[in-house]
């Protein structure tokens, strides 16, 4: 039977502006958990404390000698959590664990400081950084720097890139955790030729020993791509992507697969009483012979999707159609015998039979 509890939040807030564009708030907030209503023992531990103090400065133009070089804006974030506070909703948001390499919550006082900056050297151009720090006492400690380039149609030049890297400390384990995601493209008349890549590169280690964790892998995705406007609501895309995946044997990365991938896609709006949007996707992955010995084989993916729209007469007819196939072709999985010394194997080896070249 599962037991009844009680939790109540009470929640202070005080807001204060010294000057303008910026904003000081400052949260104060206390918990009352019963974990059992139907017992008395234990009840003088119910009780937690949180506060969450933000600075926040809104966007502010920088000018010298009438020069005008952008605006900056940012904030600083201070919030502490006792052990024993317990909020009744989610606080974090959804990414907040995997953002920190973070696992689920102790308990243990929690410490959390961040700071971020944003430059906008103008409207087509925006980059940030941020520092952040999670401390659990001495359980856990985790540093992130994040960076952020967003360059929109500046000279015919588009540029996105995100920079990601996490230090984690453990008890048990130190992690590195690097990903990086950009992509770059020129608008050429209505084409927009580019290119995408992605990368991750997480190392994880126990503090008594130098190999890494099966927790570790790296992962790579390089795809050039091209992209046809041909009108406002008519769209054409296609990628060509290859991927590569590493993950560890014996304490080492090791190349486990390599993936080929092309993408079609067909975007069309022009009409408001019709769009339509189809994707068409093509993939092939082949494993390393040391990881076909582990089960895994190579595949062949295909799909193909279409979502359709119709509006007629001001929405007095309307409907929607979403058709999705896929077909995949795996390879067939089969035992493979390795020579053991002569007493320690399962089976006895009569030699090739059959003389196809295969211990059988």
């Amino acid at each position: 039977m599962p037991l009844p509890e009680k939790n109540q939040i009470g929640n202070f807030v005080i807001e204060y502006n010294p000057i303008e564009k910026v904003k000081l708030n400052v949260e104060l907030a206390a918990s009352s958990w019963d974990k059992n209503t139907f017992s008395n023992i234990d009840d003088n531990d119910n009780n937690g404390f949180a506060r969450n103090i933000r600075l926040n400065i809104e966007p502010l133009e920088i000018k010298l000698a009438n020069i005008n070089f952008g605006k900056v804006s940012g904030y600083f974030r201070d919030r502490f959590l006792d052990k024993k506070f317990k909020p009744i909703d989610r606080i974090n948001k959804v990414e907040f664990n995997l953002d920190y390499n973070s696992v689920a919550s102790v308990a243990t006082d929690e410490t959390l400081r961040e700071i971020k900056l944003n430059y906008l050297p103008n409207e087509k151009i925006n980059s940030s950084g941020q520092y952040g720090l999670l401390d659990k006492k001495n359980l856990f400690k985790s540093e992130r720097y994040l960076s952020t380039l967003s360059w929109n149609n500046y000279k015919n030049i588009n540029i996105n890139y995100n920079f990601d890297y996490v230090n984690t400390n453990a008890i048990q384990q130190t992690t590195n955790w690097y990903r990086q995601e950009g992509d770059i493209s020129y608008n050429i008349w209505k084409l927009k030729p580019g290119f995408y890549f992605r990368s991750e590169n997480k190392q994880e280690k126990l503090n008594s020993e130098t190999q890494l964790s099966l927790n570790s892998l790296k992962y790579s995705e390089y795809a050039p791509f091209i992209s046809i406007d041909l009108s406002s609501g008519f769209f054409l895309r296609a990628k060509y992507s290859i991927t590569k995946e590493e993950f560890p044997i014996d304490g080492r990365l090791v190349k486990e697969s390599e993936s080929i991938a092309q993408t079609y896609t067909l975007n069309y709006r022009e009409l408001k009483e019709f769009s339509t949007n189809l994707d068409f996707s093509l993939r092939n992955k082949k494993y390393r012979d040391a990881f076909k010995l582990k089960g895994f084989g190579d595949n062949e993916y295909i799909q193909i999707r279409s979502q359709s729209q119709l509006n007629l007469f001001n929405r007095l007819i309307s409907g929607s159609l979403y058709y999705q196939t896929s077909s995949e072709r795996a390879s067939k999985l089969e035992k493979v015998f390795i020579r053991v010394p002569s007493g320690t194997g399962s089976y006895s080896y009569e030699g090739d039979l059959n003389n196809n070249g295969i211990a059988e």
